[in-house]
């Protein structure tokens, strides 16, 4: 993606269309830094996600409750309620149980502990130090929209 002098963010060539036969998928963002949510919120926004979002960890947890998403991205340090606390919950809610969550953080963030953790989950750590956005959106689209096989001839 690239942004026009208009401040518009328009799509290359490498980045999954959702398509209007996949319909919108819902995320929902929870980070802390303004910087990182906004990034994150226009690149999904333009690649078909409905996406809602928020820096405060106990408002991520209520939004996940009230509306379920078909993916949560989190950041492990916020405020009000942790990442990792979030993550927890969120897997005791029936609705949202198997869903798709993905830890966009610092590895410097984590303790031993939540990595093992996370581990355990079968989560991963996406280290926004050095993956870059658009990679990391293919990395969710192809998840949430896996791309069908061909029907056999």
């Amino acid at each position: 993606m690239n942004e026009d002098s208009g401040g518009n963010i328009t799509q290359t060539g490498n980045l999954a269309n959702p398509g209007p036969d996949r319909g919108a998928k819902r995320l929902l963002i929870v980070e802390g830094d303004g910087f990182t949510r906004l990034l994150l919120l226009r690149w999904f926004r333009t690649v078909g996600f409905q996406v809602d979002f928020t820096s405060n960890g106990d408002l991520g947890l209520r939004k996940l409750i009230a509306r379920p998403p078909d993916a949560l991205i989190l950041d492990v340090k916020l405020r009000g309620l942790s990442g990792m606390e979030l993550i927890r919950r969120a897997r005791r809610f029936e609705a949202f149980a198997q869903r798709p969550i993905y830890v966009f953080t610092r590895p410097d963030e984590l303790s031993r502990s939540a990595k093992k953790e996370l581990a355990k989950e079968g989560l991963r750590i996406f280290n926004r130090l050095v993956i870059s956005v658009e990679k990391f959106v293919d990395h969710v689209l192809s998840d949430v929209f896996p791309m069908k096989e061909p029907a056999p001839a």
